[in-house]
């Protein structure tokens, strides 16, 4: 600790000295500005790392090592701008549209992969006990965004017929609420909701209570259901042929 603050304090002490600026000031100008910038420019980024992110956590490296470190800041940063906008009186201009409060509202309902509609289909669909009682655990955490019991427990880790709809669901939903907030059918987001939040309050919390969000994520969840439930039942056909086998 003794080591890394006297190196800082030099390198601090030399920039102030020499050019008249400090470390602050240069991530802000080489770093943090232009990563904004590109988060501005639209969804594409935003997919791209959590396209990322999703696939290691499918092999167990929690995506918030990735996302956390690079989207996220950014993505905070403009939703922090569109409160003090909102606040203001002001109007949310369009290269704010996409923010963390999109992701987590949107595209993380449930958790990551947006796994709340696997248990919801495993609860009224499944034939597999352990699945089931997997599920009957985490439906509760689910509805509060929590969902490692379902990453680590159901299991989403390398189970490859359920990876495929936790990596693209999220894509598919960041895209299509950013879309939709373009044409004006939802309104921008305005506030920076706990993600804890459970689904469809945190849509209207999120955007000021437009009903039409709130609407949005409920038709996000019979969507997301739907391009679950064939996946599961692949996995539950393989889990069947393994313990087959087994005996």
């Amino acid at each position: 600790m003794l080591l890394n603050l006297a190196i800082f304090a030099l390198a601090a002490a030399l920039l102030a000295v020499c050019a008249g600026t400090d470390l602050c000031t240069i991530i802000s100008t080489c770093i943090s500005n232009p990563l904004k910038n590109i988060m501005n420019a639209g969804p594409w980024a935003v997919i791209l790392i959590y396209t990322l992110a999703n696939l290691l956590f499918c092999v167990g490296i929690h995506q918030s090592t990735i996302s956390g470190a690079t989207v996220e800041p950014i993505l905070t940063m403009l939703i922090v701008d569109n409160m003090a906008t909102f606040a203001a009186g002001g109007t949310i201009q369009p290269d704010h549209y996409m923010n963390m409060q999109i992701v987590n509202s949107f595209a993380l309902i449930g958790g990551s992969g947006c796994t709340l509609m696997l248990l919801l289909d495993t609860l009224l669909f499944s034939k597999n006990k352990a699945s089931e009682t997997v599920s009957k655990m985490a439906i509760l955490p689910g509805l509060f965004n929590i969902n490692e019991p379902v990453i680590y427990g159901y299991p989403i880790v390398y189970n490859l017929p359920l990876m495929i709809p936790f990596v693209l669901l999220p894509d598919l939903f960041i895209g299509i609420t950013y879309g939709l907030t373009c044409a004006g059918i939802i309104s921008p987001c305005i506030a920076q909701v706990p993600w804890t939040m459970p689904p469809v309050i945190n849509a209207l919390l999120a955007t000021g209570f437009d009903w039409r969000a709130g609407a949005w994520q409920a038709i996000e969840l019979v969507i997301g259901m739907a391009v679950y439930l064939p996946f599961m039942k692949i996995s539950e056909k393989a889990i069947a042929k393994q313990e087959a086998l087994a005996e």
